[in-house]
């Protein structure tokens, strides 16, 4: 229809368009040659076709296609408008790079408030210019052809919204390849104070694109005057937000004088391509591979779900989270801190250090030691790590990463290693977890642990040296890393690759499968309840339902029905403010309460102490977090049993940190 681009009359539903020299050619994918149908239709290209470029919306997605004069009807048809739609809408800039001379209008996106009634198209049609002979573009007023705007001023933005956009297309030509450029769009650039919030504008009218340079390595372009001006590649370094509602992309670094900088790109393109782009640009950058090749269409969908902005929630939402006072033990034991555990039956903490460990229990005063225990053991030093207090405290538990196929059990009553267990006698022990959320306040003998390969239920009554009573091994290495478990025992299991396995019990297959966004993840948590999951990454932390419609996913495959996880980073101009230098996150931990709901998070990077808002987060709402500039770099956070308070290990000392959370 002349005057509509949303109705019109549809020959080809599915059709390849071949170019040549001075034709188009349109093959018909659904061609039957038993039904009466066209094989193809071929359009000579006309100066005189007066050749459009326009744009629709639909279903808040554009939709961009070409249109001309019809200049050579057939008997059958009455002179008119022909054209076509592309599949995509990059394929319009491959079709406009592959024929640089031609000369195509611009019109602009029509809008559906802009569709013409069915009596006023018939109207239309009716008006058009009925000849047998060849018309003249002439023929046609400029108004059927392209469809006015409502508003002048809406004309004149969109003209020019077009006209910066094929200026930036036409720079990007001399630059890259086609199939290099994932994302463009014109976007003017500017750089934000760390410390006033103020902006300034930097350049206006560039180009800026997601680049694939290589197989697996991307990055960030910035394009002027047929020039790269600025180049960030996209590592697990970069640390930027995509803020979807108010179409922008912000990003920030530390320049060779040390000082931090923050750019906001404003672009005119649409940005949540971007942030599908980029989730795939990361994923095969971290993995290697491609996403196609590696992972099925439901992974795919739950990938490029991953909520990472607040554009869906309310803006005058305010959750607050406060920091009171704060404890802190200093001792004269110069021998840095590897691992600490509290215990969930009473104040007490244990430290553990080469070749020693140390009880310590609370007071009027703060934390106090209240005995130090040597570690003696017939192969030499001694480093406790992935210690895990055991039969309501009695035992603690421990794997010493030099004798990797060896747990230790450490009597805490009579001070020294009791025992040395292994799970098979040949896998090596990466880490270990309670039976069950609870299961250390109760006298349960049974525990678990992990290989690179496979997962175990460790008895330590089995009368052999070797404890495992249950197992799944994986005969294709699958790269475990870390597990944690509900309080009725289902199990969760991270991988190096950034999978995730959901178990019912060991033994078992793997009840659902979540692929990570393709980083190693170095910790996991689950709420008592197994209703959410957390997953730690040296650069963000996943928040993760766990069932879906009444269906959990460590009992039952989830498929399709996955629900969509959160994604939380610290905001580039919260890392700019407080200039930390590098994003390593502690493993994240709920608080936990026998009779407690889970309503916070905890982390730290560096020397900064994080605390997120869980029920603000589960809200959707993941910018809800506090940060607190700490004495010294953390190691360890975790919250005390029922309480709000939390455990700050440090390389030299314990602190507890008091902490109230507010909405208003």
């Amino acid at each position: 229809d002349p005057q509509d681009n949303y109705t019109k009359r549809t020959v080809f539903q599915n059709s390849t368009l071949n170019v040549e020299t001075k034709h188009f050619i349109f093959k018909n994918e659904d061609y039957d040659p038993e039904q009466d149908q066209l094989k193809e239709i071929k359009v000579e290209i006309d100066p005189e076709m007066c050749l459009t470029h326009y744009a629709t919306m639909d279903e808040e997605t554009q939709v961009e296609g070409m249109k001309w004069i019809n200049l050579n009807p057939t008997d059958e048809e009455t002179s008119g408008i022909l054209g076509f739609e592309f599949e995509k809408p990059q394929d319009f800039i491959t079709l406009t790079s592959s024929m640089p001379n031609l000369d195509i209008d611009e019109e602009g996106i029509q809008l559906p408030s802009q569709k013409l009634s069915l009596k006023n198209n018939i109207a239309a049609k009716a008006a058009l210019v009925a000849t047998t002979s060849k018309p003249q573009a002439k023929d046609f007023p400029k108004e059927q052809l392209m469809p006015q705007p409502a508003a002048k001023q809406e004309e004149d933005k969109v003209c020019a919204e077009l006209d910066f956009k094929r200026r930036v297309l036409e720079e990007l030509k001399s630059l890259y390849d086609l199939d290099q450029m994932m994302y463009v769009s014109p976007c003017n650039l500017f750089e934000q104070n760390p410390t006033t919030g103020a902006t300034v504008v930097r350049e206006k009218q560039i180009g800026f694109l997601l680049v694939k340079y290589a197989p697996y390595k991307y990055g960030f372009d910035l394009v002027g005057n047929k020039e790269v001006l600025m180049r960030t590649l996209l590592t697990e370094d970069l640390n930027y937000d995509i803020d979807e509602k108010n179409n922008k992309f912000i990003w920030t670094f530390q320049d060779e004088s040390g000082d931090y900088r923050i750019w906001i790109a404003q672009m005119t393109e649409d940005v949540h391509k971007l942030l599908e782009m980029c989730r795939i640009a990361q994923y095969e950058s971290a993995r290697q591979v491609t996403v196609k090749e590696n992972l099925s269409e439901e992974d795919q969908k739950w990938l490029m779900d991953i909520q990472e902005d607040e554009s869906q929630i309310a803006s005058d939402e305010e959750m607050e989270i406060e920091f009171e006072e704060n404890y802190s033990q200093e001792e004269e034991d110069e021998t840095p801190i590897l691992d600490s555990i509290q215990s969930i039956n009473n104040p007490m903490v244990m430290v553990g250090r080469e070749n020693s460990l140390g009880l310590y229990r609370e007071s009027n005063e703060g934390i106090e030691i209240a005995q130090k225990f040597p570690i003696v053991h017939q192969y030499g030093d001694f480093r406790p790590s992935q210690m895990m207090l055991h039969r309501q405290d009695g035992n603690l538990v421990m794997l010493d990463p030099a004798r990797p196929k060896s747990i230790f059990n450490f009597d805490v009553a009579r001070g020294q290693i009791v025992d040395e267990w292994t799970v098979d006698g040949q896998s090596s022990v990466i880490g270990i977890s309670a039976a069950n959320k609870l299961a250390p306040q109760t006298p349960e003998q049974t525990f678990l642990a992990m290989s690179q390969k496979g997962l175990f239920t460790v008895d330590p009554r089995v009368p052999k040296p070797e404890k495992a009573v249950q197992s799944k091994v994986y005969s294709t290495n699958p790269n475990l890393t870390c597990l944690t478990t509900t309080r009725e025992g289902h199990v969760a299991a991270g991988s190096k690759t950034g999978e995730i396995r959901m178990y019912t019990q060991i033994g078992q297959n793997s009840k659902t499968n979540l692929p990570g966004l393709g980083d190693s993840i170095k910790s996991m948590d689950l709420t008592l309840d197994g209703e959410w999951m957390l997953a730690t990454t040296e650069k963000y932390l996943l928040v993760i339902p766990t069932s879906s419609h009444g269906d959990s996913g460590f009992k039952k495959r989830l498929g399709k029905k996955k629900r969509k996880p959160k994604k939380l980073v610290i905001k580039p101009a919260d890392i700019a403010k407080y200039k930390m230098a590098e994003i390593s996150f502690t493993p994240a931990r709920f608080n936990l309460g026998e009779n407690t709901e889970e309503n916070a998070i905890v982390t730290s990077t560096g020397k900064f102490f994080v605390m997120w808002n869980f029920s603000a987060v589960k809200r959707g709402n993941l910018s809800q977090y506090k940060i607190r500039e700490l004495s010294e770099e953390a190691i360890k956070n975790e919250f005390k049993f029922n309480e709000e308070n939390t455990l700050i290990t440090h390389r030299k000392k314990l602190e507890l940190q008091n902490a109230s959370k507010s909405s208003g």
